[in-house]
């Protein structure tokens, strides 16, 4: 059995410019969030318990590959 975990990939500090309302975004601040995490945390329990094993799944550039190594980091088999 196999279960799939999709996951976001988001800043936690965006910047928003207070004259035009630009948002602007950087990578290095980008991470797993809180929202994300806990359906992270109870497909790793449901796995745990049926024999199963965890994917999650993200799509992204730089900021993905951080979200993935923290969801292995979670206790997820595979990142992709």
């Amino acid at each position: 059995m196999l279960i799939a975990v999709c996951l976001s990939c988001t800043d936690r500090r965006p910047e928003v410019d207070p004259l035009s309302g630009e948002v602007s975004t950087d990578h290095r601040t980008s991470r797993l969030t809180d929202a994300d995490a806990a359906p992270l945390e109870q497909a790793r329990r449901c796995a745990e318990a049926w024999g199963a094993d965890v994917v999650a799944v993200t799509v992204g550039a730089a900021p993905a590959d951080v979200v993935r190594r923290e969801a292995l980091a979670c206790g997820a088999g595979r990142a992709v």
